[in-house]
């Protein structure tokens, strides 16, 4: 996958949107991480909100204060990019963002909260409930 563009508007909003998921997983407020990484909390929302673009050394102070490593932040932003598809005929058609690897997902609900992870783990033992054969032979002995 090419790298983005140093202007790619929508990779630097997926990079906002990654810091906001990362934040609310770990049960920090805007304040709080802002307060933990020492950037300021306007600062912290425009990246939030894609209006402003995080830096190589931003990056590193909310990494820090998000306990997660620069290139997880990277990453879930890359993941969330789309582009447009050089095969579509239409103008605005872009690809569906590819799906996080089995990796990428176990990572992320390692970072729940126990609440969250316990409803997650809920929700997939009632899914695959109502329909046992989707059920991997690795998983359950039948």
């Amino acid at each position: 996958m090419p790298l983005p563009d140093a202007d790619d508007a929508e990779f630097y909003s997926s990079l906002g949107r990654a810091v906001k998921v990362l934040r609310t997983h770990r049960g920090l407020s805007r304040r709080e991480l802002a307060a933990a990484s020492g950037l300021s909390y306007t600062y912290l929302a425009e990246i939030e909100n894609g209006r402003k673009r995080l830096s190589a050394k931003s990056l590193l102070y909310v990494s820090r204060g998000l306990s997660v490593r620069p290139f997880e932040i990277l990453s879930l932003a890359e993941a969330w990019t789309t582009k447009p598809s050089e095969d579509s005929q239409s103008p605005g058609a872009v690809e569906d963002a590819p799906s996080p690897t089995l990796n990428d997902a176990t990572w992320m609900l390692t970072q729940l909260r126990a609440a969250d992870a316990e409803m997650v783990s809920r929700l997939i033992e009632r899914l695959y409930r109502s329909d046992v054969e989707r059920i991997p032979d690795s998983v359950v002995d039948r």
